[in-house]
This record gives C-alpha cells, structure tokens and sequence, in this order.
C-alpha cells in the first residue's frame, strides 16, 4: 500500500515527473477510465490515514495481505481517522460516503485499489519488489560491516542518524527528532523520490507518544533510475561466441536483480533452464546471487560490467 499511495503521488505531483516519466507514459493511458477521485483524496494530499497504510505484517508482502488488514478495519476507526484528516485538510467530499457509512463503501474502495494496481502498479511490481529486495540485501551487509550508523547515514539526505536518534528535516525546513527506543522498520519505495516519509503505527489515533513506538521509515531505494530504463531486447553480439547467446542475454538482462521466474518470462523459456544457465556466470564471478526467505535474485557483477563495456563500449555496460 505504501507504494501504490506513493504511486498516486507522483501522478498528482508534477515535480516529480522527472524521475517517473516513462512509468507515467504507459499508466495514464491505461488508468484514463478509471476513477480516480477517492483514491486522489486518501492518498495524494498529504499524510494517509493510517487505516489504509498498514504496519507490513511480514518481511515481503503482497497486496492481498495489506487490503485484508484494510478491510477488518473496525467502523469507528475509520470514521475517527477520515474525521481527523477532513479536520487537518478540509472537508472531502470525495470521501463524505466513506466517513457516512464506513463498512457499507469499504468494500467499493477495496475494489478501485484493486483495479489501479492491476493496471498501474501490476506489471512492473515483480521488478519494483525485486529492486527493493536487493536495497535490503545492500543494507543488511552495511549493517554487518558498520552497525546502524552506517546504514542510515548513506539512507537519505534529509536524515541524519545522532546517538541513537533520528533527526529528518521536512519539507518545511524544520525538524523532526525521533528516539528509536521502540525501533525502526525500514521500508524501501521505489514511488517515494526524493521525499523520506516516516510514521507510526499509532498514527491517525489519539496517542501522542510517538517515541515509545516503531518508526517506519519509507525511503527511496538505490538504482530507481534504472528500474525505468527499457530492458535490452538483445545480447550483446560480441559475447555470444564466449558464453553463448542466452546467457549474454541474460547478463543484460541483470543489470537490475531478478528471480528465475522474472529472467524465465523475459526469455521465454523455463525458470529450470534460466538457473542452468546461470551456473557457469555464477562459477565465474560474472552473477551473484542473494536469497530473501525463500526468493532468490540474480544479479550480474562488477566484473561482468566491465565485461559488457569492453564488448560494446558505446553502450557504457548497458
């Protein structure tokens, strides 16, 4: 959910066009005949209620999982929270029938989020997950080499990391210290640049104490500019005779992590045939491979770059 509210915004947002250009091409003509208008409300302008942005229940989630905790949201909490944003932001009258009768129009909204991601987020999720799944393999080592001081200070710009405190500077230039007695969830989003956004379970309610609670922090993960980057179509010629067409092709294809099952579609062959010709790459320094629970993402080296380069120097590696 946090990346399709994250998604929303940079539809609404012309500032951060620059980075989602190519994304935004296809999906504005795909979601044209959809409407749009109470996703906008809840997710575009300004903080979300917490109801429709859930704690992830586990490391790698799917949509299925975030709208089941959405739609056994109780009533009053629904009401309290559209009542606290209707207070902060104005009355919406795009989401009047929501505060009205919560669990009677749950279920419609549950549906249009359903058929934005279908259209918007669907066919390029398994690369995004992918992407944010080789950001948390990069900071799981830093944090192995160098504690959690490493790993926030080369986070994001705004945020500095300051005995075993937090200070982020908003959008409004001013500051937000947050002690992390209660922890920190990272949560990478490929649709948050260049914004860091952090919250709190217990956001949208009553409670104040927020320093007692899990921050998460949403941030953007590294290589979101090549995630939009057309995936190469061809191998590079030069290397077929060295290790054989497809896996030249795959090792274009790896610029950015994938699973067997993602190289498998790309290639139109079986994900068996995929891990095969994976090994030889893999024996000779040209792929590494990482596991996250039971994914594993291939992803091609430094010296496979280098490779690439030499091969076809024009093209700076693919």
């Amino acid at each position: 959910m946090r990346e399709l509210a994250a998604s929303v915004r940079v539809i609404t947002d012309k500032s951060r066009h620059y980075m989602y250009s190519q994304w935004l091409a296809a999906v504005l003509k795909q979601t044209g005949s959809l409407k749009l208008d109470r996703i906008e409300a809840l997710f575009a302008r300004g903080v979300p209620p917490s109801f429709v942005m859930p704690s992830p229940s586990a490391l790698w989630t799917e949509l299925t999982d975030d709208l089941g905790l959405i739609a056994s949201t109780p009533a009053h909490v629904i009401h309290d929270q559209l009542f606290t944003m209707n207070n902060r932001r104005g009355t919406s009258d795009e989401l009047r029938t929501l505060y009205d009768d919560p669990l009677g129009q749950l279920p419609a909204l549950l549906d249009e989020i359903r058929d934005y991601w279908r259209l918007a987020i669907g066919p390029v999720w398994q690369h995004i997950r992918a992407l944010c799944m080789a950001d948390v393999s990069y900071r799981a080592d830093q944090f192995v080499s160098g504690g959690i001081a490493r790993v926030l200070a080369g986070l994001h710009p705004s945020l500095l990391y300051d005995n075993s405190r937090l200070i982020i500077e908003d959008s409004q230039k001013d500051y937000i210290h947050v002690d992390l007695d209660g922890g920190i969830l990272l949560a990478p989003c490929v649709f948050s640049w260049p914004t860091l956004d952090i919250s709190f379970p217990s956001q949208g309610s009553k409670s104040t104490d927020r320093n007692i609670k899990q921050a998460i922090l949403c941030y953007p993960p590294r290589g979101i500019a090549t995630l939009w980057q057309s995936i190469p179509t061809r191998s590079p010629a030069p290397l077929h005779s060295l290790v054989g067409a497809t896996r030249a092709t795959l090792l274009a294809l790896l610029k950015l992590p994938a699973t067997t099952t993602q190289l498998a579609r790309e290639l139109d062959i079986s994900a068996a045939a995929v891990s095969n010709h994976l090994k030889i790459p893999k024996l000779n320094g040209l792929a590494s491979a990482r596991r996250n629970g039971k994914t594993v993402l291939y992803q091609r080296t430094a010296a496979a770059d280098a490779l690439l380069a030499i091969v076809e120097p024009g093209r700076g590696g693919l």
